[in-house]
């Protein structure tokens, strides 16, 4: 934070906006707290569930009404050595699948791999610690890729059936509105 300050306060001070407007409420009464797992929570709110992610001028939020949520982005680089950290953190099956992916498409593969294993990590509350887990593949749970911009990649997971509604922050009229829980808000900060 003391290198980007004013970075990071642009992209929580969004999260803050985009989960009030949910709640019809200041931004200044929400109050944060963590579960055990360490996953961020509106403290006396319920029926609100978010994820937040931000990398390199890029913020996202993903909001549900009715159920956990988990997202990710990444700044696709050219300084990651994709292969290492494919093996050492990414589960087998999508090592396998960027082995098979033509070379000129890879990194970008990667990344987008990369995003989903974050966003159903962030879902569970699990961060890469403890290494890949082993129960990663729930057959309940939905990853999905998102293409928001163009040298990022993204995802958000949840359980179930859903849809995803993609919204930028700041909006030119009212951010959301009550039908829109189950939005992605990006924000560039």
């Amino acid at each position: 934070m003391r290198f980007d300050g004013r970075v990071w306060s642009a992209a929580r001070g969004s999260q803050r906006v985009i989960l009030a407007s949910y709640l019809d409420v200041p931004a200044t009464a929400l109050v944060f707290s963590t579960s055990e797992s360490g996953k961020p929570r509106l403290v006396g709110v319920h029926g609100l569930e978010f994820s937040f992610a931000r990398t390199d001028g890029l913020a996202v939020v993903a909001v549900a009404s009715d159920r956990e949520v988990g997202v990710d982005v990444e700044r696709e680089n050219d300084r990651t050595d994709i292969d290492l950290v494919a093996r050492e953190f990414l589960p087998l099956g999508e090592v396998a699948a960027l082995e098979r992916t033509e070379p000129d498409r890879r990194r970008s593969a990667f990344f987008e791999a990369w995003a989903r294993h974050e966003a159903h990590l962030k879902l569970r509350g699990q961060g890469l610690t403890n290494g890949v887990p082993e129960n990663l593949r729930d057959p309940h749970i939905v990853v999905r890729t998102l293409a928001l911009r163009p040298g990022f990649a993204a995802a958000v997971a949840a359980e179930g059936s859903w849809t995803v509604r993609v919204r930028d922050f700041p909006p030119t009229g009212r951010l959301l509105e009550p039908q829109d829980f189950g939005a992605i808000a990006i924000a560039s900060c």
